[in-house]
């Protein structure tokens, strides 16, 4: 029973705070920060209705997780805020791992999951 304690008492608080940060996110969502002398972007659809920005490496990836729309956070080009945009992309997707995916491009300065 002693056993018992002990285990519910060390792995209960972290299931609860894995639990509570796996709430917060949004699925398939995560917004990066496009460095400053990559922009303004032209975000538009291929025939295929891949996303493309002109960014090569962002475009991969765009076409490899299948992104679904790339759009500015804000309408305003003021520092950062000008600089955000919000991916989306199938809820099923890691958004720690798209976002570690679009962070190692050179176009993108911090990236994480919304």
């Amino acid at each position: 029973m002693k056993r018992l304690f002990i285990l519910l008492a060390v792995a209960l608080p972290v299931f609860l705070t894995s639990w509570a940060q796996a709430q917060n996110e949004a699925p398939g969502k995560i917004i990066i920060h496009v460095q400053q002398e990559y922009l303004p972007l032209q975000v538009v659809a291929d025939s295929s209705g891949n996303i493309i920005t002109g960014l090569s490496s962002v475009d991969s990836l765009n076409v490899l997780w299948s992104c679904q729309s790339f759009r500015k956070v804000s309408k305003y080009d003021w520092e950062p805020i000008g600089r955000m945009y919000l991916l989306t992309f199938p809820d099923s997707l890691d958004v720690h791992q798209l976002a570690s995916g679009y962070l190692q491009t050179p176009f993108v300065d911090r990236a994480n999951p919304v």
